[in-house]
């Protein structure tokens, strides 16, 4: 019989660091892969562009790999890889991302919730994520999975303390949205997409999707994720990326390569911290499916300064021609 959970000395337990080195090569291909094309992006496409910068969800990418540092094989009892989901996601952006160069990310295994026997599990996961160059924290975020056919152990323990915008539901008001936008992912999303560091086969084998039930490969639900925040920006901030400040959405339903995604946005107005909510909501059009919900970005008045620190010339695009 396994020993109980013991939570707290989980929460305190150090998981090491990842260390994901980058360069510019790789934000433009992270750009490309989440839909990014020269004539309506360019700035986050062309390195000698004024105003070059990263597409701020790559915070998510650099962080994702902590997932697994944790063995939660062996703290939760049933729990498996192969049966866990992606089902939400949070990020907070705490300063502008370097064009390349190293980020340092620390996993902490924040909670365990079960939900009966049977009914699986929900583990949240947080990461603090460093500039290796300037010692600067750039992003929080707090991976949260879902763990299939397992539970009935009990977590009497209490909630962890999350940040607020990482829990709130989100509930799309009742009126019509503010705003609307949509894009058609290509036939080939995924095989790009996946470039970027997640090469489960589940993207790009025919046969590893059809023998978990899928007719064809599935999108990443983080290029899916991608492709939504940069609607919200470009209606709701100006195309300005370097005023989003916090994204939380929930992975809902799942989106092929080539579907065609329609964002539907409320604006919420001001928070008390003077930021400004944007729920949205993203649907597949013409499969009735909601693929992104309890969604919304906070956005800043004013964006974060141009990256000031000195990333040198090994990790920029040279050509070699």
């Amino acid at each position: 019989q396994q020993e109980p959970i013991d939570i707290e000395a989980l929460r305190s337990r150090k998981f090491g660091t990842y260390v994901h080195k980058y360069k510019q090569r790789d934000i433009i291909l992270y750009a490309l892969g989440s839909g990014c094309t020269a004539d309506k992006d360019l700035h986050l496409l062309y390195e000698n562009h004024p105003s070059f910068c990263v597409l701020p969800t790559f915070a998510i990418i650099a962080a994702h790999p902590t997932m697994g540092m944790i063995p939660l094989e062996q703290y939760v009892p049933g729990f498996s890889r192969v049966k866990a989901l992606h089902g939400e996601q949070y990020l907070r952006l705490l300063g502008p991302l370097p064009p390349c160069g190293q980020l340092v990310t620390r996993p902490q295994l924040l909670d365990i919730r079960d939900k009966g026997a049977g009914k699986g599990v929900v583990v949240v996961v947080r990461t603090v994520t460093t500039d290796a160059l300037t010692g600067r924290d750039v992003a929080i975020n707090e991976f949260v999975a879902f763990g299939l056919g397992c539970g009935g152990f009990g977590s009497p323990w209490a909630p962890a303390a999350r940040e607020p915008a990482a829990t709130e539901e989100n509930t799309p008001p009742g009126r019509a949205p503010d705003a609307e936008a949509e894009e058609t992912t290509s036939d080939d999303q995924a095989a790009l997409y996946r470039l970027s560091g997640d090469y489960n086969p589940l993207h790009i084998d025919p046969g590893v999707a059809k023998k978990v039930g899928y007719p064809q490969p599935i999108l990443h639900g983080l290029c899916s994720l991608a492709v939504s925040v940069k609607a919200v920006i470009k209606a709701m901030a100006g195309g300005d990326y370097g005023r989003l400040r916090t994204l939380k959405v929930r992975f809902s339903k799942h989106v092929f390569p080539g579907d065609t995604l329609r964002v539907r946005m409320w604006d919420q107005g001001a928070a008390a911290d003077g930021l400004r909510k944007i729920v949205f909501e993203t649907v597949v059009v013409g499969r009735n499916a909601t693929a992104i919900s309890s969604a919304a970005v906070y956005l800043a008045s004013t964006p974060f300064p141009k990256y000031a620190g000195d990333v040198g010339t090994a990790d920029r695009v040279q050509s070699k021609l």
